[in-house]
């Protein structure tokens, strides 16, 4: 492609950036591209320092042109905020927080020290409860009517170790604190099985005589319907006489969860009370639902007679006992049990569960039937009195005609 050619001639030539201070400053003539650049002497003696080494906040300054200019320096601090200095950081967690959540805080202590306070005023209630259950006059609920007690006094020791306690059918059973009739089977007494008592060793250097009350280990893990075996932790044996025929006798006192096993069918609304199985013990399959009724706090006694052995000492259990069963003695002496529900406890509750491949579980489900119980007050608890005159106490029955109770004679 061919270009014009175009003369040297004809290019522009470029303003020149050489720049020329003259000496005489009385030259005011300029021109515009002249190239001269006009600016006032600077007279001898003044020392010239550039402006970032300036610490003057204002100075007058040269321009090209011949007005004066006043420049107004910034100080570097002012203008820098990088330079300030940060606020502190809060030391403490209380100090981060904000306003708001500080009376969150405080109103979360506030309920948590209430609560505190109230479980523990709950507890404290609850056992000096139980303690004056158990202590009260140092007798309550020894024996039957018109029984009446002497100072206590040693009557030589017990023997020691495991002894099966066989119990066949109830002298007593009532669950007459039931409202509902078809929630009487949820108390049931435990008949045609056994229990394993154990009187324990004496501490060293000490008199005190511990027994404790449960089931007779099982092989092969089968679960039986009905009153299970209690389960009493160690509990202080008290040697006590009665004046009325000067028969010696030891005597325990506690209290324990008891616990009733029943079929799912067996709580149906119904107008009749549901008879409760006697001398014998249907048994759950794995996978079965079945209902668990719950006594919190259920009162057991038991009262030894060491002075009045049992019949049959060397006795035979039956085939279908375990074998632990038939390697225990019996015990020697007369033994009677009693269970009852103390009025004015907590309320008595059946839930579902199910036997799993270990033993019971949860369902899940989350069903459960509190207990109707109708309250007598004490009138079902005995009581013990003083007799007039005397420095012997009296026990009035507590069988009362409204009082789920169960009792037992291992003669």
């Amino acid at each position: 492609m061919h270009l014009p050619r175009r003369s040297i001639r004809n290019i522009q030539p470029l303003p020149s950036i050489y720049t020329v201070f003259p000496v005489n400053t009385e030259d005011n003539n300029s021109s515009e591209h002249s190239g001269k650049c006009l600016i006032r002497h600077i007279e001898d003696g003044i020392e010239v320092l550039p402006l970032e080494m300036s610490n003057v906040l204002s100075a007058p300054i040269l321009s090209p042109d011949q007005a004066e200019k006043e420049l107004f320096i910034v100080s570097q601090e002012e203008t820098s905020p990088s330079d300030k200095p940060l606020p502190r950081l809060p030391k403490t967690l209380w100090a981060r927080l904000s306003t708001k959540q500080r009376i969150v805080a405080l109103i979360g202590v506030q309920l948590a020290l209430m609560l505190t306070i109230g479980l523990s005023l709950l507890a404290a209630k609850q056992l000096q409860y139980k303690l004056t259950l158990y202590h009260s006059d140092l007798s309550v609920r020894t024996e039957s009517t018109n029984d009446t007690l002497s100072t206590t006094q040693d009557m030589g020791p017990l023997p020691r170790g495991p002894f099966a306690v066989p119990i066949q059918l109830p002298q007593q059973q009532s669950s007459a604190c039931l409202s509902r009739t078809n929630e009487s089977v949820a108390w049931q007494c435990a008949s045609d099985t056994t229990f394993q008592l154990n009187i324990l060793p004496s501490p060293m250097y000490s008199n005190i005589t511990m027994i404790t009350l449960g089931s007779v280990p099982a092989t092969n893990g089968t679960i039986y319907h009905g009153h299970q075996a209690p389960n009493v932790s160690p509990v202080e044996l008290r040697a006590v006489s009665t004046s009325s025929d000067s028969d010696p006798v030891y005597h325990f006192r506690t209290s324990y969860d008891r616990i009733v096993l029943l079929k799912q069918s067996d709580l149906t609304p119904s107008d009749k009370p549901r008879l409760q199985p006697a001398m014998r013990h249907p048994t759950f399959e794995q996978g079965e639902t079945l209902w668990r009724c719950v006594w919190n706090e259920t009162m057991i006694e038991g009262y030894i007679y060491p002075k009045q052995q049992t019949t049959n000492t060397n006795y035979a259990a039956n085939s279908t006992a375990p074998a632990m069963v038939q390697e225990l003695p019996k015990m020697p002496h007369v033994l009677k049990l009693v269970e009852q529900r103390v009025p004015g406890g907590r309320e008595p509750y059946c839930e579902k569960i199910r036997v799993g491949e270990e033993g019971l579980e949860g369902t899940g489900s989350g069903e459960k039937v509190v207990l109707k119980v109708a309250e007598t007050g004490m009138d079902g608890v005995a009581k013990v009195r003083r007799v007039r005159g005397t420095s012997r106490r009296q026990v009035v029955d507590g069988s009362g005609t409204a009082n789920c109770r169960c009792q037992w004679m291992v003669q």
